[in-house]
């Protein structure tokens, strides 16, 4: 059997690859020039036929890595981890946009990998928000107040809260204040990493929430088909009532049920939603199905008499969907969510919120005792 392994690592502060061939005699490197240790946010892309084996030395990286794609499955989060130690979300504020530089085996490395690009500020802000008032990576909004006069609120990252997004705070139990979203991987992905762990795939996607309102209004989850498809899923609040809407492969075909009971608020709730396509299968039939607090379900579905395409969902939205993403014209409004979500499941898997979130804004800890957040895993016990 022939010696096939890669290596990226970085070394003096400059991105480098190693690997071996089948039958090869000797490490062939890769080396580049371009110094990565800026804190700015690289994406690498790496392409190579060849079965990975890590070698010896291998030492430690300290910093943030996100895999976004292995084999066109991603992005890949904690839970999709055979095995993990001394990990922890991410604390770098990313104030930059991704790059699309790549780095191929077989490419020429001069010149490719090139710092990303910072954002681009509004134009025409007050001089309140040019002042870099907020911290961490945070966004300044110019503000009226009540009594005409001029401020600034600060729109704070993922694990950053306070007035100036000052504060680095732990999170468990997620709070939403109707200018908050948290962004999931999507259900496809979810789907798509248990079927290659070996399980069983399943025509039914079940999502399983625990939720806590101040309000009876607002957007509890949010995810639609990529590319602008016809698909999407929106699950809201609508004068308390939990109410969802399904698009099914055309506009002509927009499911949606609400139980018949009103939320209480500062009270958890469960919610399960549960939806079927009838992919690739003519005569099938479309579904969606909400149950609330162990009630009885109540089901919508529609006979079709075509095929519905094979869809991949994009990122699934928590709180709020952010300015920049494409909403369905038929989802329904898209109102902030005020409260707070504690557990969620897809396809009974559990989803660490905090753990899996690609990204998120002015996320806070919902106010309860530490530890009615469960904050403890793998037997742990929580004390105050």
């Amino acid at each position: 059997m022939g010696h096939f392994f890669i290596q990226l690592f970085i070394k003096h502060g400059t991105l480098q690859y190693q690997f071996i061939c089948d039958g090869a005699a000797e490490v062939r490197s890769i080396n580049t020039t371009i110094r990565v240790d800026d804190g700015h946010k690289y994406r690498v892309h790496i392409r190579q036929d060849m079965i990975p084996l890590v070698p010896e030395p291998v030492y430690n990286f300290t910093g943030c890595m996100q895999v976004l794609e292995i084999n066109n499955l991603g992005p890949l989060t904690f839970s999709n981890a055979v095995g993990r130690n001394n990990i922890d979300s991410c604390r770098l504020p990313l104030s930059t946009h991704l790059s699309t530089d790549v780095l191929a085996a077989a490419s020429d490395m001069s010149g490719l990998l090139k710092p990303a690009e910072p954002s681009l500020s509004s134009p025409g802000l007050p001089s309140v928000c040019q002042k870099s008032l907020c911290h961490n990576g945070g966004t300044c909004h110019h503000i009226h107040l009540s009594s005409g006069a001029a401020s600034f609120q600060c729109d704070c990252p993922l694990h950053f809260t306070g007035r100036f997004c000052e504060k680095d705070t732990a999170l468990f139990f997620p709070s939403f204040s109707g200018n908050s979203y948290l962004e999931l991987p999507s259900v496809t992905s979810v789907s798509e990493s248990q079927i290659a762990l070996g399980q069983e795939p399943n025509r039914i996607t079940s999502i399983y929430l625990t939720v806590k309102t101040t309000v009876l209004n607002g957007t509890i989850l949010y995810s639609d088909e990529k590319n602008f498809g016809e698909q999407f899923l929106h699950l809201y609040l609508e004068e308390g009532r939990p109410t969802v809407r399904f698009g099914c492969g055309n506009s002509q075909n927009i499911l949606a049920v609400s139980v018949n009971q009103s939320v209480s608020k500062d009270v958890l709730l469960s919610i399960t939603v549960s939806y079927m396509l009838p992919v690739s299968s003519p005569g099938g039939y479309c579904m969606i199905k909400m149950a609330a607090d162990g009630n009885p379900p109540v089901q919508h579905r529609v006979s079709l008499t075509y095929p519905v395409s094979q869809s991949t969902f994009g990122s699934m939205f928590l709180g709020n969907v952010p300015a920049q993403a494409q909403v369905h014209q038929s989802a329904g409004r898209i109102q902030g969510y005020r409260g707070c979500i504690r557990e969620f499941q897809v396809n009974n898997k559990e989803l660490f919120i905090i753990d899996e979130a690609l990204g998120g804004r002015n996320i806070e800890n919902c106010n309860v005792p530490v530890c009615d957040y469960h904050p403890c895993h793998n037997g742990g016990t929580c004390t105050r």
